[in-house]
């Protein structure tokens, strides 16, 4: 018996008949691969910060940070990507030790969430906890660190072309709870003394969903996408 993959289709080969997996078979093994790739991302920010300096400017997150070519879109200072595919709150928080507060960074730019609002059973409270207890650990152990809060982005959930099916299957409550989420981390800015940057607004298109132009799959920026944003976090950096 082997497994082999068809027009991405895995499939059991036996020496009598091919046997498809099951759909749970199958996302049972996506949810393996998404916490492998998630671990080796982990051990590669944590191997970079060994050799990487302090006081620098350092950018954390999902896969919207994970996948910002920051380094080509900016040149002129040195950026550190500590953004990972795939992370929720509760991760970031659990890795936050490692993975940012080890190279103390002079300007620390969250943008996390996304992840949290598109389960349906997760409130923008249990992301704004996480999230407020990661600033919370930031200001006991480096209370020198400028902390930027970045708002999640919009999404966009129509059934244009680029837009993942998954996407536009939630429709009903992912927009909704991005934008009580980041109503939420509005008001951590006065209590924790903190930068909030609000680029939902400017992400958008005149219907209030992510621009067509700006994203590859309704989720995910393009470069057009990145390029509007370090264009608003140069004003900051």
């Amino acid at each position: 018996m082997k497994f082999v993959n068809l027009l991405g289709v895995l499939v059991i080969l036996t020496g009598t008949a091919v046997i498809p997996y099951s759909n749970h078979l199958l996302k049972r093994q996506s949810l393996l691969n998404s916490k492998r790739n998630k671990l080796n991302r982990f051990n590669e920010m944590v191997e970079l910060n060994r050799v990487a300096s302090s006081n620098k400017i350092v950018l954390t997150g999902d896969s919207i940070t994970h996948w910002y070519p920051i380094h080509e879109l900016v040149t002129d200072r040195i950026v550190y990507n500590r953004g990972n595919a795939g992370y929720f709150t509760h991760e970031l928080l659990q890795s936050f030790d490692e993975v940012v507060l080890t190279i103390e960074p002079k300007k620390l730019f969250i943008l996390i969430g996304t992840n949290d609002m598109s389960i349906k059973n997760v409130s923008p409270k249990e992301a704004c906890d996480n999230t407020e207890s990661i600033i919370k650990k930031i200001k006991f152990k480096l209370p020198e660190t400028e902390i930027y809060l970045i708002s999640v982005y919009p999404v966009n959930v129509s059934k244009h072309e680029k837009v993942l099916k998954k996407i536009h299957k939630m429709r009903e409550y992912y927009p909704r709870k991005i934008v009580e989420l980041n109503e939420l981390y509005k008001s951590l800015v006065t209590k924790y003394d903190i930068k909030y940057i609000d680029l939902y607004d400017g992400l958008c298109d005149e219907d209030g969903q992510l621009n067509i132009d700006y994203t590859i799959d309704g989720l995910h920026l393009s470069t057009e996408g990145y390029s509007y944003v370090t264009q608003r976090l140069n004003e900051y950096m």
